[in-house]
């Protein structure tokens, strides 16, 4: 990856932002509550509130689970409906 794939670190965190933003919207529209979450994905009740509240997105286990297994994902994680 070159340099200036990402021109400053600002440009990585405005994404990031973004991506956290896209992941609690699939998350709400795609389940029940945070308690739903964490038993689909196998992960902790305070992860799976994270990701619900938007204060942090999934490692890739999570993402690439999420695209093979409900169709909206991609969508929206990619910018389509979120």
């Amino acid at each position: 990856m070159s340099s200036g794939t990402f021109s400053t670190k600002r440009d990585a965190t405005t994404y990031r932002q973004m991506f956290t933003h896209r992941w609690s919207a699939f998350v709400r529209e795609n389940f029940e509550g945070p308690e739903h979450v964490a038993f689909v994905f196998r992960v902790d009740n305070k992860t799976a509130r994270n990701w619900w509240d938007g204060i942090n997105a999934p490692s890739g286990f999570a993402v690439a689970y999420a695209i093979q297994n409900f169709p909206a994902a991609q969508d929206t994680l990619c910018g389509g409906a979120a």
